[in-house]
């Protein structure tokens, strides 16, 4: 009967005690686990290495969405990937097309005006365009008394449209062939416009990924928990 107490006893006090080891095993491990992933989440923003401003900015300034991609932005690097694809192809496109119009109306004034090709500049063509021949041309010069624009017609600089309706005809494809050239000049502006923008743009992303950067190495969030509470607390470190 006494042992039967004794042995009693012991049990009672034997189980509190394996309780508690087990409930501080336990606290270790979560703190441990809490220990580990503050010191990952420190590891991460102090020994993350991160591109420099200036080298962001001349990166997308040379190729657009190059510096975006440096500083993990995916979504701005295809939109300015997309940007400089669209107006470079428009500029390739109007460039040549400006070209193809302007060997057409050069080969039409040469079919229908008697127009020699060789060694004449933009003014001559578009003299052809305004005039019906070299004639009327040097007429309307010389109302003006103006001889230096006179052209020699027996010098290569001779032309005269067959017909009013072909004369017509070439100034609206040598209009044609201009506005393809300004679309194109347009486009060149586009292009340098959206190297400069995706350069200015990495560059206050880098800036804006320092700050957010900054804030969060200055404070540490951890979970400490305590066996007596059945829980834990809540710790925020913040420095300044």
């Amino acid at each position: 009967m006494v042992k039967s107490k004794i042995k009693f006893g012991l049990l009672l006090a034997i189980v509190p005690i394996i309780i508690n080891a087990q409930t501080l095993e336990n606290s270790f491990q979560k703190q441990r686990i809490v220990a580990g992933a503050n010191q990952e989440i420190q590891s991460e923003f102090s020994g993350q290495k991160s591109p420099g401003g200036g080298a962001v900015f001349f990166k997308s300034l040379l190729f657009p969405g190059w510096g975006q991609h440096a500083l993990g932005a995916k979504k701005a690097k295809r939109n300015f990937l997309i940007s400089e694809a669209i107006l470079l192809g428009s500029a390739i496109g109007f460039s040549t097309y400006q070209d193809w119009l302007q060997d057409d109306y050069i080969a039409f004034a040469s079919s229908h005006a008697q127009a020699e090709p060789a060694g004449k500049d933009a003014v001559f063509w578009a003299d052809i365009g305004d005039y019906l021949s070299v004639y009327e041309y040097n007429e309307s010069w010389l109302r003006r008394r103006s001889l230096d624009n006179l052209r020699d017609p027996d010098g290569g600089e001779f032309w005269e449209w067959d017909d009013l309706e072909n004369a017509q005809k070439y100034r609206e494809m040598r209009i044609d062939s201009d506005k393809a050239k300004t679309w194109s000049q347009f486009a060149v502006a586009g292009v340098i416009t959206n190297h400069v923008v995706s350069a200015l743009h990495a560059l206050w992303l880098k800036r804006k990924q320092g700050k957010v950067a900054s804030i969060q190495k200055n404070y540490v969030l951890a979970f400490r928990p305590v066996s007596r509470l059945k829980g834990g607390v809540l710790n925020l470190k913040v420095s300044f």
